[in-house]
């Protein structure tokens, strides 16, 4: 099954009316032979004075401020694009990074105080009287990890080294049945640049071992929220494709015949009915993030 011309119109049409600036220059870039320039201007517009991410750049976390894990959403997309450690954003983000790591609680924390000062969903709550404990984590902090060895010159090398024991014995005691979010953190990890290769074969090795529990095969939960096969290789060259190949077709297909009537991939959670008047526009930021990320993949798939 492919995506007809028609649909993809509609895909297009959805992000360009209704997707932020951001959405836009990254499909005219992927799709349109548009400029980086641009999606980095678009960028830019998130990025705070301490190098760090915030704005709304994750839809789900309103606040203005920077957050560690508004910072991973800005460092995805500048891995993506390619960029180097050239760039001013990429300087100011990883040294956001360096500079929000908890060294006390050995992490960088999966929520943090700023995020309660403006609408969000609600399991991105800072709660004071329930703080998160201490020791490195999978979310975000083993993604940020990977994302410091992808730019690893501009990381002092002692804090390197200390990071990366951390995350190797976070590594090492992970459970079988790791959150889907956490799944995702360490593909980042695995996937950097400059990661040396004896840490980037122990972190396969234990996401080979645990991928049957976490990734979901069957294509009737497909529509909760669960991991299914194209989150985890949304494209051909990443590392579980391999071994989710059959799921990851089937999945293609699934996509395709749910794309929604108004073009867009809609995401498959809410936020239960806190803020109710602002929910409505993270939804709409989502979905057209999601529909350019559907979009790549489907490309990267042949799948158009």
């Amino acid at each position: 099954m492919k995506l007809s011309a028609e649909n993809f119109t509609k895909a297009r049409t959805y992000i360009f009316t209704q997707g932020r600036d951001l959405e836009r220059t990254q499909f005219s870039y992927y799709f349109e032979s548009g400029s980086a320039d641009a999606v980095l201007d678009a960028l830019a517009d998130y990025q705070n004075s301490d190098g760090g991410f915030g704005n709304a750049i994750e839809p789900d976390i309103r606040c203005e401020p920077s957050t560690p894990i508004g910072t991973t959403v800005a460092l995805q997309i500048l891995r993506d694009l390619g960029v180097t450690s050239a760039s001013s954003l990429v300087r100011g983000a990883i040294s956001y990074c360096l500079q929000s790591y908890d060294t006390a609680r050995a992490r960088w924390d999966f929520n943090t105080p700023p995020m309660n000062s403006a609408p969000h969903a609600p399991w991105w709550t800072f709660d004071s009287d329930n703080p998160l404990p201490v020791g490195f984590d999978s979310n975000p902090s083993a993604q940020i990890a990977g994302h410091l060895w992808h730019y690893a010159e501009l990381v002092p090398e002692p804090f390197l080294k200390t990071v990366t024991e951390q995350m190797m014995d976070c590594l090492h005691t992970l459970p079988e049945t790791i959150q889907y979010n956490a799944m995702l953190c360490w593909l980042w990890t695995v996937s950097a640049d400059n990661l040396p290769a004896a840490y980037r074969q122990a972190i396969l090795d234990k996401l080979h071992a645990i991928i049957d529990h976490v990734v979901e095969r069957d294509p009737e939960n497909w529509s909760d929220y669960a991991a299914k096969p194209l989150d985890l290789a949304p494209f051909p060259d990443a590392p579980l494709a391999e071994v989710l190949a059959d799921d990851i077709q089937a999945n293609l297909d699934f996509e395709i015949a749910h794309q929604g009537d108004d073009g867009a991939w809609a995401p498959n959670w809410s936020w239960f009915g806190d803020y109710d008047e602002v929910w409505p526009t993270a939804e709409r930021e989502w979905k057209g993030a999601l529909t350019v990320h559907m979009l790549r993949s489907l490309k990267a798939y042949n799948r158009l």
